[in-house]
């Protein structure tokens, strides 16, 4: 080590690593085919390369393998809807694949894209509504067709409150925080 001008750490660093490329005696493989998985690549590997044709064969013969989910057209899955005043996951069919991970999906003859990470697939039965499923919050007067409304939508009935009649407006409750403005940085 001393007949070079090289620092002690890559020495060092030289020794290890073609002790870790060399064969081991008792197992009959380098420590770095055994941790890595593969040979280290070496200076000697640049001068003699390997035959190229015989890794294109491999790769070739090799099976695709996708590593992501697949949906096949005409498949029925829940997707998110992406609308506040619909239910979070819509079920609907797989109308056409757009790519590896996009998929156009058929919802209520509307046409909707999404990705695969926002589609599930679906299991069970799909359970028809009796009652249109947006939700609807009411704050007017109930007209003689409301309680029949009502009652098909599955809304709770108002309490009844003493001194409120059912035609007055019910006012929503606020908070009694008081709201600052910001303070703001001013170097003045």
């Amino acid at each position: 080590m001393k007949t070079t001008k090289a620092t002690l750490q890559r020495h060092l660093n030289q020794f290890l690593r073609q002790y870790r490329k060399a064969a081991h005696f008792t197992t009959g493989q380098s420590p770095a085919q055994l941790f890595l998985g593969r040979d280290l690549r070496t200076r000697l590997n640049l001068t003699r390369p390997d035959d190229i044709s015989a890794k294109v064969l491999e790769k070739q013969r090799a099976e695709m393998q996708f590593t992501f989910r697949t949906m096949e057209d005409g498949q029925r899955v829940y997707f998110l809807s992406g609308n506040q005043k619909l239910d979070k996951w819509l079920h609907g069919t797989i109308s056409k694949r757009l790519g590896d991970l996009h998929y156009e999906i058929n919802y209520q003859d509307k046409q909707i894209r999404r990705h695969i990470d926002q589609i599930r697939t679906f299991q069970g039965q799909i359970e028809v509504p009796t009652y249109d499923r947006q939700r609807h919050i009411r704050y007017y007067k109930e007209t003689p067709t409301a309680p029949a409304a009502r009652t098909s939508i599955r809304e709770p009935e108002p309490p009844v409150i003493p001194g409120n009649t059912p035609h007055t407006p019910r006012i929503p409750r606020r908070s009694n925080r008081v709201i600052r403005l910001p303070m703001r940085y001013s170097p003045n």
